[in-house]
């Protein structure tokens, strides 16, 4: 019998207590799913890296909502509400990392095995973002969840209590209590503290990703 990407998770996590890392680079329905079925796991895991969410800069498909929180708020919220440490990779970095043109080029040049395929599938989100941002290239979103977890000191963080909102003109909304403020509004009360990212070093990034795409490993 085939398992699923929750059951997946689930059998790592519990197999290898306080040593996985997970890395949600879309919507969150697989990461509330694996709770549901084992709620444990958001003791056993080491931590919650994920692309998406936006805290206090513009949304990308409205302007609060990020695409991935978007796609399964109610997910999201319970991603938010566990017991396990979650850092938030949004935009309010991600929008900062710009993966150039030339840098694709040089990746292609310089990397033989994945290169060329990587430049070509670029070109289409490259295209995309020069059509309706001023900037020549895309944003490294995937690139930098994945970075937080190489390199953490690139980026500064803030903590707060964080909740989704699940519908209404602010649907997908990622809302962090970050201000240490008693709010009369429940909503916050009695969640765990998250983290989000709220600035980068968006060179040391770009090196970052342009050396490991352009290293000797490649060429073995």
């Amino acid at each position: 019998m085939s398992q699923s990407a929750a059951e997946f998770i689930v059998e790592q996590v519990m197999s290898q207590p306080g040593e996985v890392t997970l890395v949600a680079v879309g919507p969150l329905g697989n990461l509330a799913t694996a709770l549901k079925l084992e709620p444990q796991i958001a003791e056993k895991v080491k931590r919650v890296v994920i692309m998406g969410g936006v805290i206090a800069a513009d949304g990308n498909v409205s302007p609060v909502a990020e695409a991935n929180i978007l796609s399964d708020p109610h997910a999201a919220d319970k991603v938010m509400a566990a017991s396990w440490e979650v850092v938030i990779v949004g935009l309010d970095v991600t929008h900062q990392v710009v993966l150039s043109n030339a840098l694709f080029n040089q990746i292609r040049d310089e990397n033989p095995k994945v290169g060329a395929f990587m430049h070509q599938a670029a070109q289409f989100y490259i295209s995309f973002y020069s059509s309706v941002r001023d900037i020549d290239g895309c944003y490294g979103h995937d690139v930098s969840a994945v970075a937080y977890v190489v390199d953490p000191d690139i980026f500064t963080v803030e903590s707060g209590e964080v909740c989704v909102a699940t519908d209404g003109v602010a649907i997908g909304q990622t809302i962090m209590s970050r201000f240490g403020i008693p709010y009369p509004l429940p909503f916050w009360q009695d969640r765990p503290k998250q983290k989000a990212c709220m600035g980068v070093d968006d060179q040391r990034l770009v090196a970052l990703f342009r050396d490991a795409m352009t290293s000797d490993f490649w060429s073995k």
